[in-house]
């Protein structure tokens, strides 16, 4: 992914994706090569991702961020999903 304010705070640069310099072609293809030599790392990577977006951004976690969110503007306290 590009190396952008907003989604720096989604990928950690070589846990779970890269992060490529803006217009940087040379930083991009050496980012694919090492992909394509290692395919483990690159699988190893996508499962890292899988599980950050599984635990992070489920329909139980987002809505009760969503709802504390919404209770601290309108003054309530906040009920947990299952």
């Amino acid at each position: 992914a590009t190396a952008l304010p907003g989604v720096r705070t989604l990928i950690k640069d070589t846990l779970d994706g890269y992060l490529i310099e803006a217009n940087n072609p040379k930083h991009l293809a050496d980012v694919i090569e090492k992909m394509i030599i290692n395919p483990q790392l690159a699988q190893e990577m996508g499962r890292k991702a899988s599980q950050k977006v599984q635990m992070q951004y489920n329909q139980s976690t987002v809505g009760n961020q969503l709802e504390s969110k919404y209770n601290t503007i309108v003054g309530r306290s906040t009920k947990k999903y299952p």
